[in-house]
């Protein structure tokens, strides 16, 4: 992880070995699908249909560009599958690990004046105790990423 809150912008990409290991998986088990239905095994088509997308997606993410997380002055901009969202440094209140299930994530709570998606965030909440989370922690730990975030927040609210 880099030590330098104080440069123009970070980028953080998902680990390339994880990404490929996600594709080999998926394509391990498209392969048992067709191997079953050569069997006559109807549950084959199953695996075969439901491994087979998910092995599109996870060469779709092998692309440049396709999952990355950037840190700048103003916020935080996630992309996730080519979709892109940004979040402010001044919207937010904190960051946090939170555990959803056994998967462990950097979520962050907004501050009382956003008021957008309150449905989502109210769920959100229930959920995991937070508004919001990063769909990865980019090849670093939660905590060592919620360092970073925190980092650069609370640098931005010092400029204020």
């Amino acid at each position: 992880m880099r030590e330098r809150p104080h440069s123009a912008s970070e980028r953080y990409v998902q680990s390339l070995w994880r990404r490929v290991g996600y594709l080999a998986v998926a394509l391990l088990f498209a392969a048992i699908g067709v191997l079953m239905i050569r069997d006559a095994q109807p549950a084959g088509w199953f695996l075969l249909v439901v491994f087979g997308l998910a092995s599109i997606v996870f060469l779709a993410l092998l692309l440049p560009g396709a999952s990355c997380l950037v840190l700048d002055a103003e916020g935080f901009t996630c992309r996730a599958l080519f979709r892109r969202w940004r979040e402010r440094w001044a919207d937010i209140e904190h960051f946090a690990v939170v555990t959803v299930g056994s998967h462990r994530m950097v979520g962050w709570r907004y501050r009382a004046h956003v008021t957008g998606q309150a449905r989502g965030r109210a769920v959100s909440r229930a959920v995991s105790g937070v508004d919001g989370a990063l769909p990865d922690t980019y090849g670093h730990s939660p905590e060592a990423l919620v360092e970073r975030l925190e980092a650069w927040r609370q640098r931005q609210s010092r400029a204020d």
